[in-house]
């Protein structure tokens, strides 16, 4: 790799990882204030071994897989990244929105940096101690143990119409949605050294049910049920990007895998292609969906209490087809433990958006759109850093956790 260079540009070049328990896929991409680029795309095999059940089991092994995949992408790139951002594979990542409103004293004084910055302060405590409560009591993380790794004001409404700036602004009823992403510091310890091991800076990291949500314009509430081999996610956004919330449910596919494969002399990679035909082994696929969904409609309606639920739905599934579990979805009587008022419709990714990414067709597929969706999360968080009320929430931040 002695050819290889650093790319110095105004532009950011960043490798964005996906770490999947049987796969690593590395985009390097060029990001600027006007365009996405993908210059390469690599991807390496990972020992089933390596990752078991969402955790790592052989971290040297899993750092020299995402390594040679990074290399791989590097070669084909013609130059060499310093830094990335990739996914956390580990379980312990806490999600917590919360809409927060906050009366002004005054009206009708317009709102300066100082006021701008108590106001974002006042609400994001409250939003910080509702949320490390709630963690401690279900998990007994205590907050010295968590670490945010997201957090936006994902909408701002005064007097209950929606705006994107507060200074200079009056009126008095200010509404904030609050999105804080929390993960344990176990597992930051664990990037960083992955960070250490491949000699590159961890720049970001992206949870994949925060960014399957950004593969649709607004105004589209889905619901997202992300299938990974060992568990899965479940997510709601609403019309305006707000993630009402994510739960992870332990039942996966790979369960229903091994039962067919007891029964029949068929190979895993065998099970996998036949498994969407009708007439593939029917009884244990019902078996297996009745409790799957069951848990999807628990998992909702833990997310959404007495809010009516949307009708729109993404169902994304690494490597398989996912027909079988579609129409199971489709025909489940959701009604019986959510508000759900329309017939379930399935949702396909904002195609314009997607094609925002230069020569995203070199990896357009079904498999890689949780890469994709990296990519584009990636490329919003960048624009966001000079967001004013993006700035000052960082800064608070900070203090509130000085504070604590």
């Amino acid at each position: 790799m002695k050819n290889l260079k650093t790319k110095k540009l105004n532009s950011e070049t960043t490798a964005i990882i996906d770490i999947w328990s049987y796969k690593v896929r590395v985009a390097i991409c060029e990001f600027s204030d006007s365009s996405i680029k993908l210059l390469s795309f690599a991807e390496k095999r990972q020992s089933a071994f390596d990752i078991v059940n969402n955790q790592i089991k052989n971290l040297e092994w899993v750092c020299e897989t995402i390594k040679i995949a990074i290399k791989k992408a590097e070669e084909k790139a013609l130059l060499k990244v310093d830094n990335f951002a990739i996914n956390p594979i580990f379980w312990d990542t806490f999600f917590y929105s919360k809409k927060i409103s906050y009366k002004r004293e005054n009206p009708f004084k317009l709102i300066d940096e100082i006021e701008l910055k108590n106001i974002i302060k006042k609400t994001e405590e409250i939003h910080f101690l509702s949320a490390t409560k709630q963690i401690y009591e279900n998990y007994l993380y205590p907050v010295s143990d968590l670490e945010i790794i997201i957090s936006n004001i994902s909408e701002i409404k005064i007097d209950w119409k929606v705006t994107k700036e507060l200074l200079q602004n009056t009126w008095r009823l200010i509404n904030l949605n609050i999105l804080n992403v929390f993960l344990n510091k176990n597992n930051i310890e664990l990037l960083n050294y992955i960070s250490k091991y491949l000699k590159k800076d961890l720049k970001k990291i992206l949870p994949e049910e925060f960014c399957l949500s950004k593969i649709w314009e607004k105004k589209k509430e889905v619901v997202i049920i992300d299938i990974w081999n060992s568990n899965s996610y479940i997510t709601v956004k609403d019309a305006n990007s707000n993630i009402f919330g994510t739960v992870k449910i332990w039942v996966w596919i790979e369960s229903l895998v091994k039962k067919i494969a007891s029964k029949s002399k068929f190979s895993r990679i065998e099970i996998i292609k036949k498994i969407n035909r009708e007439d593939f082994y029917p009884e244990e696929k019902k078996e297996f969906l009745e409790i799957f969904v069951f848990l999807i409609a628990q998992g909702l309606q833990e997310i959404m209490w007495e809010i009516p639920t949307p009708n729109n739905f993404f169902v994304i599934w690494g490597w398989w087809n996912n027909s079988f579990v579609k129409k199971f979805i489709e025909n489940y009587d959701f009604s019986k433990y959510i508000k759900i008022d329309k017939k379930i419709k399935f949702l396909i990714p904002n195609v314009k958006k997607i094609w925002k990414i230069e020569n995203v067709e070199k990896i357009l597929n079904k498999s890689n759109l949780n890469l994709i969706s990296m990519i584009l999360t990636y490329n919003d968080i960048l624009k966001h850093k000079k967001n004013k009320i993006e700035i000052i929430l960082k800064d608070v931040i900070k203090e509130i956790i000085k504070e604590k």
